[in-house]
């Protein structure tokens, strides 16, 4: 169980109650902020489509990271790095419906 959903009979409503932020900055090189958002996400179990690509976009306005959606990441400096970790970590947390 996680946060008190089965593993076994809800495997995608569990993984959404997980995330990972490194202690060290971890992203691809090649990758910009919205691919490295919208690889996590799926990673995650969020569907294509509307409620990936609401995710992302939210995530990106939250951690200021909207300005750099189509930057690579490695070419961010250190606190923005860090944001996007952060974005990672928090990514399927946010409810397509939601503000």
């Amino acid at each position: 169980f996680i946060n008190g959903v089965s593993v076994v009979h809800h495997p995608r409503s569990a993984r959404l109650s997980l995330g990972v932020c490194p202690q060290f900055t971890a992203i691809d090189s090649q990758l910009t902020v919205r691919e490295h958002l919208l690889v996590y996400g799926r990673l995650k179990g969020l569907y294509r489509g509307e409620e990936l690509q609401s995710n992302v976009e939210k995530l990106m306005h939250a951690t200021s990271l909207h300005m750099y959606a189509d930057r690579l990441a490695s070419k961010l400096s250190g606190g923005n790095q860090r944001k996007l970790s952060l974005a990672i970590a928090l990514i399927g947390k946010l409810h397509v419906g939601s503000q």
